[in-house]
């Protein structure tokens, strides 16, 4: 059929924002907490709370709750690129 029509099969690629967005994943999101004590993350605290992170992520991905890691890389990720103004 795809010969036929001229169809080349690809691979979709979406990021885990797009897919979190979905109207069946609205009820299971949760937001990550800037900071427990309402701080402003700024230079140290910043770092320290990436690091934090960092080792949350791995943990869950060692527990393989592979959604979670891939949130929390998410959220590192936009928490650098806000950090270098991006």
């Amino acid at each position: 059929y795809n010969a036929e029509h001229g169809i080349t099969p690809e691979t979709i690629k979406k990021k885990i924002s797009d897919i979190l967005d979905s109207v069946f994943e609205k009820g299971d999101r949760v937001q990550v907490e800037v900071n427990d004590k309402g701080e402003h993350l700024v230079g140290k605290k910043l770092t320290d709370h990436i690091d934090d992170l960092k080792a949350r992520m791995k943990d869950a991905a060692g527990n393989l709750e592979f959604e979670e890691a891939a949130r929390l890389r998410d959220e590192i990720k936009r928490l650098q690129a806000a950090d270098l103004g991006l």
